[in-house]
């Protein structure tokens, strides 16, 4: 699955741009052997035409497929890869896109008390269609039923008279989640509703569960939260399964998830939106916002032709060729030592930047002696996000902050190191000095430890 939306756009600008280096070939032939500057100018208008459409289908079938991998799917990744890529576009259309892709981030996580301010910076900044609005209000709906137990019927009411002013059947449907996720009371109401992605399955799969549980049918309502926990943890509704999970026995008919570790969980979640490093602006850009468009050195280099490039290039040369001609023999050599030396820094440079610990999870790594072979157990495991450390074992979750210079931590009063070495994970405390060991999806070794394929020796 993508997770990257850098690389989803690769894989489509690649063989974008390898077809209009094809493209150009007979273009190329037709002015080398014409040496007409109309012909050229004929060419080259043709070539622009050719590109601006590429360029069109290229961006529609992008924006179909993320789409179909945001929303239809679940692919919380590939969501924040794409507005930490995209929030800072100024173009109108890709902002509304971001601002959408935001409210369904921030709902998805549970992240409810942020879904107001987005929804009413994107009234602001576009015209919704009826249905488009509706659906803008059932989240704000959804949003105030998960995230307010206390909230009062009267004031429901009002929302819904607010929200879903025209539509009787959406508001009962509204009234069963109220019964459900408020009033503690179950409604079969629930049943009839239809969903037309995966997240919505999942949604609706969670209130069946909730509705079988107040019923008190407690096999069949852990069957369906048994289900869901199988899903991405970091959405909302799989913690909320989770939970159910865990007072399996309780009898209490109120669930809900601890509030101080719930507020942490989120905002380390919401800090998959923020870059790193903040970025920085050109001054002199802000005072020229109508030139915007071409200050693109992209899109500089699709409206140059390849074939006019190759000629940029070969110009080049020879005028470095001409300047190393003035050049004494000593700062020849000079020169020519510090190609190898900028290749070692670079080489160096990449090193550091591959060894380095990257966001994402690792997987416990479990050693089998009566079979001598190695597999994973996906319900521990080891995240880092930003500056803290997410460590799951069973039923726990402890949340950690680690230092990231000599890549260390403390728990329980003992100092734990770390090594990465391309998604292997080495985790030893500083008193046994014994090492466990965790695999990320990006290791090449996934594959064969998620299929117990890894053989291992003492």
């Amino acid at each position: 699955m993508v997770k990257d939306y850098k690389e989803l756009r690769r894989r489509y600008n690649i063989p974008a741009i390898v077809l209009l280096v094809i493209l150009a070939l007979p273009f190329l032939y037709i002015v080398q052997v014409t040496q007409s500057k109309i012909i050229a100018a004929i060419c080259f208008l043709i070539y622009l035409m050719i590109e601006l459409v590429l360029a069109i289908i290229k961006d529609t079938l992008l924006i179909k497929k993320l789409y179909s991998l945001i929303y239809e799917d679940i692919n919380l990744d590939l969501m924040a890869s794409y507005i930490l890529t995209q929030k800072r576009k100024s173009i109108k259309t890709i902002k509304v896109r971001v601002q959408i892709a935001t409210l369904f981030y921030y709902y998805r996580i549970g992240d409810f008390g942020s879904i107001e301010a987005v929804v009413k910076e994107l009234e602001e900044n576009q015209k919704f269609t009826d249905s488009e609005q509706v659906t803008l209000n059932e989240i704000l709906l959804n949003a105030n039923l998960f995230s307010r137990p206390d909230l009062k019927e009267e004031e429901f009411e009002e929302l819904l008279a607010n929200y879903l002013a025209d539509d009787e059947s959406l508001k009962m449907a509204y009234r069963a989640r109220y019964d459900l996720l408020v009033k503690n009371e179950a409604n079969d109401a629930v049943l009839k509703e239809v969903a037309n992605n995966r997240f919505s399955q999942l949604e609706s799969m969670y209130l069946k569960g909730v509705n079988e549980y107040l019923k008190g049918n407690i096999n069949v309502a852990m069957e369906l939260f048994a289900t869901i926990v199988k899903e991405d943890e970091r959405l909302y509704l799989v913690r909320m399964a989770q939970a159910y999970l865990g007072c399996e026995n309780s009898g209490g008919k109120s669930v809900s998830l601890d509030a101080r570790q719930e507020e942490v969980t989120v905002k380390l979640l919401r800090l998959k939106l923020v870059e790193e490093e903040p970025v920085k602006r050109d001054i002199a850009a802000k005072s020229n916002r109508g030139l915007a468009f071409f200050r693109g050195w992209k899109i500089a280099l699709l409206l140059i032709p390849p074939f006019l490039m190759y000629a940029i290039i070969l110009v080049a040369l020879a005028v470095l060729k001409k300047i190393g001609s003035f050049l004494p023999q000593k700062f020849k050599i000079w020169l020519l030592l510090l190609i190898p030396v900028a290749m070692i820094i670079f080489y160096i440079k990449q090193e550091q930047e591959l060894n380095a610990i990257k966001d994402g999870r690792y997987y416990l790594v479990v050693k089998s002696k009566s079979s001598s072979t190695a597999s994973i157990d996906k319900s521990t495991w080891v995240e880092f996000s930003g500056d803290y450390i997410i460590l799951k074992e069973g039923n726990t979750t402890t949340t950690i902050l680690y230092n990231s210079e000599d890549r260390s931590f403390e728990k329980e009063g003992i100092i734990y190191r770390f090594t990465d070495d391309h998604g292997d994970l080495s985790i030893s405390d500083m008193v046994s000095h014994e090492s466990v060991s965790y695999v990320s999806t990006e290791s090449s070794m996934f594959p064969k430890y998620e299929k117990g394929r890894v053989i291992v020796f003492d």
